[in-house]
């Protein structure tokens, strides 16, 4: 697995090593953890929107995590708290668009020891610490509260001390703390399933029957499959896991179609990962907007949408009824109307 870190001194500090001592915590805990730290001392939210590419760097990662905000928030050179939060959504909207399948976590400035700094306390902290939470949620990305981690773990202020001694770069009881913070976010991450997603053209009749789970139109199915864009997910015995279908509506736009995962393999993130990767193929097409339609009745499938970026368009009412000869149900209910969904690339 490779991931990306990078943000200001405290990803980017040796601490008289000869790497980044958040990289050897990491690396302790994950042997084979492949890591890029970008982070330059000094940095805050404006800084990276300004020399974005130093600190993202257009290559594939598995996950990137950003720890920013302890020098937006220092009293000497304070960026305002809503230009912050502008800051923030400018960075997850272009993370997201240059990193479409990374996992992206936003990671808040670390607790202080106030006895020792001039020009931060945890009152402030928390106050930036709450808006990068809530952006973070409200834009379906995960996040980490190291202040708050600090502050329970029953060490405090002592976790703090680092070489500088300056109640804001701890050593390594505080690295490994950050370490295991983010190891808890890889964890998770890898229980989903690894897939393998390529090109692809349905053909057998098991490739259709997995279509029509989705789908239970044939004449649809058969149209979108000979006009569209197919991907397959297959699994590391390359055996078919999961397929999705895209078609260009517009010059800028894209419907997906069809997506579908065989029913042992549900609930396993490879719906997840096709999502992300046909947002990936919308990025590298250069289109504006991504869309789809479900049922009003889909709720598993209407929250991973979500949880992936989507945001509900409009309704179709009676769409179903309309298109379809045959009644479907659904969690127990007649399917009727159909939720048109979108994500924005913009």
């Amino acid at each position: 697995m490779r991931i990306l870190v990078t943000g200001d001194s405290l990803i980017a500090r040796h601490e008289q090593l000869d790497q980044p001592m958040i990289n050897y915590c990491l690396q302790q805990q994950l042997t084979r953890l492949e890591i890029v730290n970008t982070a330059i001392s000094g940095s805050n939210s404006q800084d990276l929107l300004q020399n974005w590419k130093t600190f993202f760097p257009n290559n594939e990662f598995s996950a990137v995590f950003l720890l920013i905000g302890t020098n937006d928030l220092a009293l000497h050179k304070q960026i305002p708290l809503k230009k912050f939060q502008t800051n923030l959504l400018q960075i997850i909207k272009r993370l997201k668009h240059i990193y479409p399948t990374a996992n992206l976590c936003l990671i808040t400035p670390p607790a202080v020891d106030e006895s020792k700094q001039k020009w931060r306390n945890n009152q402030l902290i928390a106050q930036y610490t709450e808006i990068m939470l809530q952006t973070a949620t409200q834009n379906l990305i995960k996040s980490i509260n190291l202040q708050a981690a600090m502050l329970a773990g029953g060490s405090f202020p002592a976790i703090t001390k680092g070489i500088l001694n300056d109640g804001l770069h701890f050593g390594l009881a505080g690295y490994q703390l950050l370490a295991n913070l983010i190891k808890q976010q890889l964890l998770t991450t890898s229980s989903s399933l690894s897939v393998k997603i390529t090109s692809y053209h349905p053909q057998t009749t098991n490739d259709f029957s997995l279509l029509l789970a989705a789908d239970p139109d044939l004449k649809q199915i058969t149209r979108y499959v000979a006009n569209g864009s197919c991907f397959a997910a297959k699994n590391q015995q390359n055996q078919l896991v999961g397929l999705i279908i895209l078609s260009k509506l517009t010059k800028n736009q894209a419907e997906i179609l069809n997506l579908t995962v065989i029913p042992s393999q549900r609930r396993r993130g490879i719906g997840r990962q096709l999502i992300k990767h046909a947002i990936g193929w919308a990025a590298e097409h250069q289109l504006q907007q991504l869309f789809l339609g479900t049922g009003s009745t889909s709720y598993s499938a209407l929250a991973l949408y979500q949880r992936c970026g989507f945001r509900l368009d409009a309704i179709q009412t009676n769409y179903f009824i309309e298109h379809y000869q045959q009644p479907i149900w659904e969690n127990g209910c007649w399917l009727k109307d159909r939720l048109w969904l979108v994500y924005d690339l913009k």
